[in-house]
């Protein structure tokens, strides 16, 4: 009987969280960073300017020359914002238009977070190796980081969006102990009983628990070892699972693994208690 994949990898692969766990950038995409917090940001001619950290951004102020990069002249920034910076393209706008002196008008921001949604397992669950690069999308928490703000112009709401990169930082890297077979699967004798049935759950959340905000925890082969067989996991603030190529998260098969009270996951009309998620996060933060 075939488990289900949650993780086949053919190429590097990172499940994070919202915010800095995707080491957002500092400066909208394409933007110039031209100044930190009590500078002055040098520019010639009228452009667009925000102030922001980790893909959070003051709405953006249409200004012309230089200006001052300071948290009074960009209401809505996040207090602990690392750059000033401008879009290098001419603005077309001039009703927002303001001196290096002059504040922009307030206006409320707000960062989108993501939360895993529960997902119960059952024994008779199944995927091919082919499948599982799009499995592990839809049940893992990764999630790019956004805001959005109002335009300076009145207009529709502004999303910055940051794609996911790969961390520079390793706090712990995990071998690999098991072996698929030649259908890209674990064998059943792997997990006959309940107590086999997710051998790798507690060094991984260990080493998770473990890592400290801007790090990742690496998956990685083992020789003729590429698979690891894991239950429910839980990501904090700013710490990325990284799944190396060539290596398999398996999920166990065994509901009781993922009950949020005791024996109430694959249980019908089990009311609210119901079953974790594979990889979810809790409380977190950028």
């Amino acid at each position: 009987m075939a488990r289900t994949l949650f993780g086949a990898l053919f190429g590097a692969m990172t499940i994070a969280l919202s915010g800095s766990a995707f080491a957002a950038a500092d400066a909208p995409s394409g933007w110039t960073k031209c100044a930190q917090p009590g500078g002055t940001c040098t520019m010639s001619g009228t452009h667009d300017t925000t102030l922001g950290k980790a893909g959070v951004f003051a709405p953006f102020v249409t200004r012309t020359g230089n200006f001052s990069c300071t948290l009074a002249n960009f209401p809505g920034a996040p207090s602990n914002a690392t750059w000033c910076s401008y879009n290098p393209a001419a603005s077309t706008s001039s009703s927002s238009s303001s001196s290096s002196s002059s504040s922009s008008s307030s206006s409320s921001s707000s960062s989108s977070s993501s939360s895993s949604s529960s997902s119960s397992s059952s024994s008779s669950s199944s995927s091919s190796s082919s499948s599982s690069s799009s499995s592990s999308s839809s049940s893992s928490s990764s999630s790019s980081s956004s805001s959005s703000s109002s335009s300076s112009s009145g207009g529709p709401a502004i999303y910055n969006l940051n794609q996911p990169t790969l961390p520079t930082s390793v706090c712990a890297t995990l071998a690999a102990q098991l072996t698929k077979n030649s259908n890209n699967e674990l064998d059943d004798s792997v997990d006959t009983s309940p107590a086999s049935s997710q051998p790798d759950t507690s060094r991984l959340q260990s080493a998770i628990d473990n890592c400290p905000a801007g790090s990742a925890v690496k998956l990685v082969t083992n020789g003729s070892q590429n698979a690891l067989l894991t239950g429910p996991l839980q990501l904090k603030s700013g710490v990325t699972l990284w799944i190396d190529s060539g290596v398999t998260l398996f999920a166990s098969r065994n509901p009781d693994d993922y009950a949020a009270t005791s024996g109430s996951c694959g249980i019908e009309g089990s009311g609210n208690s119901g079953c974790k998620p594979l990889i979810y996060a809790i409380n977190t933060d950028g």
